[in-house]
């Protein structure tokens, strides 16, 4: 069995490698472990076939694999200029070798990239990224940045392609390299060594180099943002892009806590470019005048929410599309190509990588919807909900295609789904939801369903455990003064129920800090409030029709009944706001709404309970008032 697998959604049409009109789909996996024996398997790269799910081949074996690790890079590109596509693959590989002057065995892991023919998926190059590196030093996930567009760098009439990796040098310390190989062979024609620290065991974000001619010499230059060591500040170089020599820099003064690490080129009319940096808070746009950077402007951004540049519109000069203040903003030249589109509610971030459809992608955070935007009008072109994107031309959404192929035979295993699995339905291909050949289980929908259910029906036990329970030794105490030692005997038992009941919120209070509760114990207890309410509302209504009270049950029924009408119909309302045209509610999330509508009704009913019970003994001490009034 295979480890973790990544679903790579290629763009059409070139993504239909089988001409069936389905576009196909690319999976890579990761090893759970390395085994000696696993030299002899196949490379666990397979393309699959959009609308039957048979395979249409396996890679070509590469040697001494240790497998591609969680997240892997892969790529349908045109590598070499011959027209015809071929995929990029990062990997690993892992050998034994023995220590000096011992007879122990150390393990080394390698970074290497490879090189498949689409339509056959044999092997093409394959090429080492890094020198050998000791496996317990060695990142986890496979640090290699591809930077695009790959174009002919050393004049050689050969597509070559650029590659920022995390490496070690000679004195075994992490270090960022850029690398250019040729893609035709993958040799490597030139390498430059980066002041950015890397760190093997974090997620850090490699530099992310543009690729251009910025002079309009007929040559290309690489330029990227270096990160320098233990100050707030970077550093944008230029290289040339034939030989690799720097030819530039310029200090670029950043807020400590920025990630800047990313360049872009924007192609202005006179076919030369700008170098476009995120500093928070605008975009930053330098020019190449006489070997010198100099800042020409600065736009407006959130930069944590990605910016695009791109010729949407096919004019030959790129645009600059960024959000700012919720508003989606197109420029050209310096100039606004439309008014500010306001973004529906929810965090948005834009897809850096737009589709061949031409069309400007962004994807909530929040919500999980995607919509698409059109470049010319400034309006919104589709909008889906219930799906996921994301750059690089690939989905993140491992939990709902999980139920691919898990080995290398083929096989098959099958996951939970909630309905029939299927392509999303836009012109966006990355926007993969489930697909269409996996089986569904049928109790897959009751299990989430009953999951769904879960956290109510734990918050409703545990507020019992925590305000009823203590809440009944209290009553009992003081209103009906019964201090015998049987009902101190139970103290114990009461204080240890309650203290289990906080216990168990305590291990879950990184989640509700994450949720956005802010202190895990008032949440918690708010939370179980709640399910207290909830518990004790049925009983009290079952107390009353067993009594055969039945007025007093329909009056407590009913405002309950109102109340949480109100509150659905309010909550409806808030959520609608929210919607984009043309989005609906699913039909389990109208019913969830409703449940939470009477959840409230159990904490509304109780506040009734309450109060009723408040004026009847107000009553009763009216009566009983008049009453003595009436006898003296």
């Amino acid at each position: 069995m295979l480890g973790f697998l990544d679903v790579v959604a290629l763009p059409m049409p070139a993504g239909d490698i089988d001409k069936d009109g389905v576009v196909d789909v690319l999976v890579t996996a990761s090893q759970a472990g390395w085994r000696p024996e696993d030299q002899k398997r196949a490379f666990p790269l397979q393309l699959i076939s959009g609308s039957t799910g048979r395979r249409i081949w396996l890679a070509e074996q590469v040697p001494s694999k240790e497998g591609v690790t969680e997240y892997p890079d892969a790529r349908l590109l045109d590598i070499d200029g011959d027209g015809k596509l071929e995929v990029l693959v990062a990997y690993r590989v892992q050998t034994s070798q023995g220590v000096k002057n011992s007879r122990r065995q150390q393990d080394h892991v390698q970074l290497r990239l490879a090189a498949f023919h689409t339509g056959t998926g044999k092997l093409k190059w394959d090429t080492s990224l890094s020198p050998r590196m000791l496996k317990n030093n060695a990142p986890i996930p496979v640090p290699v940045q591809l930077s695009l567009p790959v174009v002919d760098l050393n004049d050689d009439a050969i597509s070559d392609i650029v590659v920022t990796v995390g490496s070690e040098d000679e004195n075994r310390q992490p270090v960022c390299e850029m690398i250019v190989v040729s893609g035709s062979n993958g040799q490597e024609i030139w390498s430059h060594r980066m002041s950015t620290p890397f760190d093997p065991l974090s997620s850090q974000p490699l530099p992310h180099a543009a690729i251009g001619d910025l002079d309009a010499d007929g040559h290309y230059e690489v330029v990227f943002v270096d990160r320098i060591p233990n100050k707030p500040t970077r550093r944008l170089s230029v290289l040339a892009g034939h030989s690799g020599e720097l030819i530039g820099q310029a200090q670029l003064t950043v807020r400590e806590w920025s990630t800047t690490t990313r360049a872009t080129l924007v192609r202005t009319k006179n076919g030369s470019g700008q170098i476009l940096v995120p500093m928070a808070p605008s975009l930053v746009a330098f020019e190449w005048f006489n070997g010198e950077l100099v800042e020409k402007s600065r736009i407006p951004a959130t930069v944590q929410q990605n910016y695009c540049v791109d010729d949407l519109n096919g004019d030959g000069i790129d645009e600059i599309y960024s959000i700012y203040k919720s508003k989606v903003m197109g420029r050209q030249e310096g100039k606004m190509l439309w008014d500010p589109l306001e973004l529906p509610s929810g965090v948005w971030r834009i897809d850096d990588e737009p589709l061949q459809a031409k069309t400007l992608v962004l994807h909530s955070l929040v919500n999980n919807a995607v919509v698409g935007i059109d470049p010319k009008r400034g309006s919104f072109a589709w909008r889906r909900q219930g799906q996921q994107s994301a750059s690089r031309t690939r989905s993140y959404a491992q939990t709902q295609t999980t139920s691919l192929p898990t080995d290398l035979e083929g096989a098959y295993t099958t996951q939970h789904h909630r309905k029939a699995v299927r392509f999303a339905e836009t012109v966006d291909p990355r926007t993969v939801e489930y697909l269409p050949w996996v089986p569904k289980r049928s109790s897959g929908v009751l299990a989430i369903e009953f999951a769904t259910f879960l956290p109510f029906l734990n918050g409703a036990l545990m507020g019992v455990m925590i305000f009823v329970i203590p809440g009944w030794w209290v009553w009992g105490g003081l209103i009906r003064r019964q201090w015998s030692l049987r009902h101190w005997l139970l103290l114990p038992l009461v204080v240890g129920v309650a203290l289990i009941a906080i216990q168990s919120f305590a291990t879950n209070a990184d989640v509700i800090r994450e949720s956005g509760g802010g202190s895990p114990l008032p949440m918690a207890l708010g939370f179980a409030a709640m399910g207290a309410t909830t518990m004790l509302f049925p009983t009290q209504l079952g107390f009353l029709i067993i009594l055969r009270r039945y007025s007093e049950a329909s009056s407590l029924l009913g405002f309950s009944v109102i109340a949480a009408v109100i509150w659905g119909v309010w909550w409806v309302y808030l959520a609608s706001q929210s919607l984009m045209p043309g989005q609906t509610f699913q039909w389990d999330g109208w019913y969830l709404i409703w449940f939470c509508g009477a959840y409230v009704a159990g904490f509304l009913g109780l506040i009734v309970m309450i109060a009723r019970w408040f004026v009847r003994r107000s009553l009763r001490r009216f009566q009983m008032g008049t009453d003595l009034s009436t006898v003296v």
